[in-house]
C-alpha cells in the first residue's frame, strides 16, 4: 500500500510541473513616444528658414489572433487623423484552446500575447500600427523627424517553437521643385526564439536633404507578433523530477526488502 501511494504522489506531482511548464506566454511589444516627437528644420546657409506643412494625416491600426482548432479573429482600422485615440484587440474564440489575446493602441504602442492552448495546437497572434502623413516643405534646407521607442520580446524557455517579435520601420521621401529625390529609412527588431526576456531602445531619427521647396510623404510602422505551440514533450525539469522520484522510489524498495 505504501509503495502504491509513493508512486501516486510521485506521478501527481510530476504531472503538475508538466502542466506549470507549459503555462508561459509569448509576449512582444513595440512602443514610440510620439508625445517626444520632434521635427529639426535647418535651412541651408544664407537661405530663409525652412518650414513644413502636414497637407494629411492617416493611421492604420491592426491586430489578430489564431488557433488551428480555435477560430480566429482579424481587425483592421483606417484613420485620418493623428489625435485619435483607438484600441483593437483580438482573441481567439473556441473553448479546446486557451485565449490568445493580440492588442494595437494607436499613439502608444503595439503589444502581443501569445497563450499556448490547452492540447496539441498552437495560438498565433500580430498587431500592427502604422503612421502616415504627406507634408509640403517651403525653402531649401533639412527635415529631420527624431522619437525614442523601445522593443521588447519574451519567449517560452526549452522551446524553439515559440517564437515572438518586435518590429520597428521608418521612411522619408520628398520630391523637389527642381527635380532633386531624397529619401531615407531606419529600422530596428528584436526576435526573440526561447531565449527569455530580451529588450533594447533607441531614438527613431531620420530625415531628408531638401534643394527646394516641394513634397514629401512619412510612414513610421510598428509590428509585433508572438507563437505559442503546446509542448507534449517533457522538459527538463520535468525530467529531472522523474529521475528523481524513481531513485527515490528505488530506494526506498531496497530498503523495505532488506
Amino acid at each position: 500500500m505504501d509503495r502504491v501511494r509513493a508512486l501516486f504522489i510521485f506521478f501527481i506531482g510530476v504531472l503538475f510541473v508538466a502542466d506549470a511548464a507549459s503555462a508561459f506566454a509569448a509576449i512582444a511589444m513595440v512602443n514610440v513616444d510620439w508625445s517626444q516627437l520632434q521635427v529639426e528644420l535647418v535651412p541651408l546657409v544664407g537661405t530663409p528658414p525652412v518650414t513644413l506643412t502636414y497637407t494629411e494625416q492617416g493611421a492604420q491600426i491592426a491586430a489578430s489572433a489564431k488557433t488551428p482548432r480555435g477560430g480566429q479573429q482579424d481587425f483592421e482600422e483606417v484613420l485620418d487623423n493623428w489625435s485619435e485615440q483607438k484600441t483593437l484587440a483580438a482573441h481567439t474564440p473556441g473553448a479546446d484552446s486557451a485565449a490568445a489575446i493580440g492588442a494595437a493602441l494607436l499613439k502608444t504602442s503595439a503589444s502581443i500575447t501569445a497563450l499556448p492552448p490547452a492540447c496539441c495546437d498552437s495560438t498565433e497572434t500580430s498587431g500592427r500600427i502604422a503612421r502616415t502623413a504627406n507634408f509640403t516643405v517651403a525653402g531649401a534646407g533639412s527635415v529631420i523627424f527624431s522619437a525614442p521607442y523601445s522593443l521588447s520580446v519574451d519567449g517560452i524557455p526549452f522551446d524553439s517553437s515559440n517564437i515572438s517579435t518586435a518590429e520597428i520601420l521608418a521612411t522619408l521621401n520628398f520630391s523637389g521643385e527642381d527635380g532633386s529625390f531624397s529619401n531615407t529609412s531606419q529600422s530596428d527588431g528584436l526576435t526573440s526564439l526561447s531565449s527569455g526576456p530580451v529588450t533594447t531602445s533607441g531614438t527613431l531619427r531620420f530625415g531628408i536633404l531638401a534643394s527646394s521647396s516641394g513634397t514629401g510623404s512619412l510612414y513610421v510602422s510598428l509590428s509585433s507578433s508572438a507563437i505559442a505551440v503546446y509542448r507534449p514533450i517533457p522538459e527538463p525539469s520535468v525530467c529531472l523530477a522523474l529521475v528523481g522520484g524513481l531513485s527515490g522510489l528505488l530506494i526506498f524498495c531496497r530498503r523495505r526488502m532488506a
